[in-house]
């Protein structure tokens, strides 16, 4: 009876082990999370699991593409640059508010920030691996913005540089963006407007950039 009492103890502790390592969530139960909770769990799943297969699981949970979870796609493109380094950029898409590139875009810049040809190799990736690179030119817009540290015609004139005038607009268009929201600025950087001037800093940039800005 003792022997069965300790191999009993055995499989239950082994159970309870198996079952906290367990990484297998339903998307009901995943849904049901907290949002510090969901980007945990993806966390935690990473480690063993390939961030296209989160990027299917997470489209199945949030096929609405529910705003308030942009942050999800965030940590989904980090994920993929951790995963794959600079061609991981390539893996993401426009899924909710196309938030894994901006989460990738950030990743490249915190490992690479260095190289001053990360924008090509950015691109590079998206061309030899995405399926439409065009999909890839917002998220880039955003890693030249970080790269150029938030020198917004700078930052336009490397768009132009890296793609092309011909694609140059939409990657304007995230660098437009990452000006406005300024996800890596450093604390102690200047805001991006002008409480007394509301076309600030559009109206200080030459013409034809008035638009995209």
């Amino acid at each position: 009876n003792t022997g069965w009492f300790i191999v009993s103890l055995i499989l239950i502790a082994v159970f309870l082990f198996l079952s906290i390592g367990d990484n297998t969530i339903s998307v009901q139960a995943f849904r049901k999370l907290s949002l510090s909770e969901q980007i945990g769990h993806v966390r935690n799943v990473a480690r063993t699991e390939d961030a296209e297969d989160i990027s299917v699981f997470l489209k199945k949970a949030f096929p609405e593409e529910t705003p308030s979870v942009h942050d999800l796609a965030h940590e989904l493109g980090e994920i993929a640059i951790r995963q794959y380094g600079i061609k991981g950029f390539a893996l993401c898409d426009s899924f909710l508010g196309y938030g894994c590139f901006h989460g990738a875009a950030f990743a490249a810049v915190r490992i690479h920030g260095d190289e001053s040809d990360l924008s090509a190799k950015l691109w590079s990736a998206c061309k030899e691996t995405a399926a439409n690179s065009g999909v890839c030119l917002h998220g880039l817009g955003h890693a030249i913005m970080l790269v150029k540290q938030y020198r917004l015609l700078d930052a336009y004139k490397e768009c132009e540089n890296t793609v092309g005038k011909e694609d140059a607009f939409w990657c304007q268009d995230g660098a437009s963006m990452e000006n406005t929201v300024r996800s890596m600025a450093n604390a102690g950087m200047e805001p991006y407007d002008k409480k007394d001037d509301l076309y600030y800093p559009c109206n200080t940039l030459p013409v034809q950039y008035e638009t995209v800005c």
